[in-house]
């Protein structure tokens, strides 16, 4: 989608009438078109009719409206044009472009539209540069652009990225000529090296950014706003003097190092979310503000060194896993707010924190950080500055599980109360409860969160069993690390829809181990080979086997008189198929 007003300048020597149109559609239903052009009726358009090169007249139809004496170009459509017919490209194959493209839609080039299932391959630098009129850039929902070079926008033009539609480029550099480029919901932009904005520049990520690099050089806005906005940066991040602004659910995060750069600022609101793996330094004259429900996580050390700030307002949440290093800048936290240091704090010269309004920092090596007695440490307002850790990557609500008996599977539902970093669940089943847990699926996370967070996942896989079965989940952070969660179990009929009943009979119940006996239930069913039998409630039962009842009633026995009284939970397998039996022990 592209929203862009157009006026045209024309050659004194040119006979053109000016009339401006406007529209204002759906596209398919998915992407908004306003443009605004000169008179139409004397354009000329080329639409691509089949896959080719740009520079063969064979890929293209051309008509036109324009009179004798316009310029009117014969076979294939130019990049950019002095003066004469106004030029409209429209793409709905493979086109490739061949060399570099400069001065990309200067003088009189009107438009180019990708449409939906179209793609546009330049393999060298494109550039959006030159005079004349701005032209119009357009995307349908499904096009493709390719730019294996560097990708330069230094003219006021407004490009969409709009939902299922993918831009690739090499390197882009979004110039101080007040360009826009909005990736919508749904839209991707991949730049493999590096993102560069300068001064006057604009990027809009409520969809998808992954870059190697993002660079502001000397200003620039870099938006996300909507609640799947995400950003990925590989390497390094630097902002300086620009505007690093992410608002709703949207997500940003860096691998490498992140510098808030001169006179930078960095601004999450509203529940966004920030990683910064690498060091994270704020200099002098540059700001990180966070407030209103939004969270960071910085991985390694902060360093403040020349000045810079940290500001934590309304219910926000930080973790530092490193040390905070602050010879002159400030730290201040207001309103519920709380940061957590995995490190310690040193402050010295002008460095100062300030902690306000029932707000919180807390660090795990307090007695080596800068005490309260010092100029540096203000706690005021029922606000805390001491000793304390950092919080878990998970806080788990409930966990429960039902075996849904017609359809032969386990539900298992469970929450979690805070997310802090959070990539994925892995569900995890054994037949012991002890060992041999196996994983049987994945569940994505939500990431970051202060709200209760639910999830659900149906073992429709279960083996041939009759008795318990054991579940947890293990919980996976981003950088790898995992937890688990408590072990739930649930009993369970056969899976492959044999009785219900079990095979085994086991007598007397209770029991104090004398006299103990384990009998099949039907006393005509065969013997199918060796037996294991094991007190699966006892930590160190080690399991027994035998090729007849009596020496294994015999050996289990042995163990249930050494077990503690209560409830004794006996596994019996056989030809892998294992069954559970609860006996009393007195």
């Amino acid at each position: 989608m592209l929203i862009f007003k157009h006026k045209e300048n024309m050659n004194s020597n040119a006979n053109f009438s000016a009339s401006t149109t406007q529209k204002i559609g759906f596209i398919g239903g998915l992407f908004l078109l306003l443009i605004f052009s000169a008179n139409p009726a004397s354009a000329q358009s080329f639409t691509s009719k089949k896959d080719g090169k740009w520079n063969q007249s064979v890929t293209w139809n051309s008509a036109h409206k324009c009179g004798q004496g316009t310029n009117i170009n014969i076979g294939v459509p130019p990049i950019n044009k002095d003066w004469g017919c106004v030029v409209n490209v429209s793409i709905n194959h493979t086109v490739d472009f061949e060399g570099d493209a400069l001065d990309f839609g200067a003088g009189v080039f009107n438009s180019i539209e990708i449409k939906s299932g179209g793609t546009l391959n330049f393999p060298g630098d494109v550039t959006f540069n030159g005079g004349g009129s701005v032209p119009t850039f357009i995307m349908q929902s499904g096009a493709k652009l390719n730019v294996a070079g560097t990708f330069t926008v230094n003219r006021p033009v407004k490009i969409v990225i709009p939902a299922n539609s993918v831009v690739t480029i090499n390197n882009l550099i979004v110039g101080d000529n007040q360009p826009e480029i909005t990736v919508q919901e749904g839209g991707q932009l991949i730049v493999l090296e590096t993102t560069t904005l300068k001064r006057e520049s604009n990027l809009k990520i409520p969809g998808s950014l992954k870059t190697k690099d993002l660079t502001f050089t000397s200003g620039g806005t870099l938006t996300a706003d909507s609640n799947h906005a995400n950003i990925e940066v590989a390497n390094d991040l630097n902002v300086t003097n620009g505007l690093l602004n992410l608002n709703g659910k949207s997500n940003i995060q860096v691998r490498g190092k992140t510098n808030a750069g001169q006179s930078g600022t960095i601004s999450l609101t509203h529940s966004a979310f920030a990683t910064f793996q690498g060091l994270v330094t704020i200099p002098n004259g540059a700001t990180v503000k966070v407030a209103n429900t939004a969270h960071f996580l910085f991985g390694d050390n902060l360093n403040m060194s020349g000045g810079g700030k940290l500001e934590l307002r309304n219910n926000t949440e930080g973790i530092i896993r490193g040390n905070v290093i602050l010879p002159n800048g400030r730290i201040e936290t207001y309103n519920s707010s709380e940061v957590y240091i995995g490190g310690k704090l040193t402050a010295s010269n002008g460095g100062a924190v300030q902690t306000n309004n029932n707000s919180a920092l807390n660090i795990c090596d307090f007695v080596n950080s800068t005490q309260i007695g010092t100029y540096h440490i203000t706690v005021q307002q029922n606000s805390f500055y001491g000793e304390g850790c950092i919080a878990l990557p998970v806080v788990w609500g409930g966990f429960s599980i039902l075996f849904d008996s017609p359809n032969k599977q386990v539900k298992l539902t469970w929450e979690t109360t805070k997310e802090w970093e959070n990539s994925h669940f892995v569900v995890e089943r054994s037949l012991t409860g002890i060992e041999g847990y196996i994983s049987i699926g994945e569940v994505a996370a939500v990431g970051y969160s202060d709200l209760i967070s639910s999830y659900r996942f149906e073992d429709k896989n279960l083996p041939n069993h009759s008795g318990f079965v054991f579940y947890r989940i293990k919980q996976v952070d981003m950088n790898g690390e995992n937890s688990h969660s408590e072990t739930v179990r649930v009993t369970v009929a056969n899976s492959l829809g044999k009785s219900n009943d079990s095979k085994w009979v086991a007598y007397p119940n209770p029991t104090n181990g004398n006299g103990f006996n384990l009998r099949l239930a039907d006393v005509h069913t065969l013997d199918q080979g060796p037996i294991t039998a094991r007190i699966v409630s006892m930590g160190n039962s080690q399991p027994v086997q035998a090729t007849d009842l009596s020496t294994l009633s015999l050996l289990i026995g042995q163990q249930i008189s050494q077990a503690p009284r209560g409830v004794c939970v006996i596994e019996v397998t056989q030809d892998n198929e294992v069954t559970h039996l609860k006996i009393l022990k007195y």
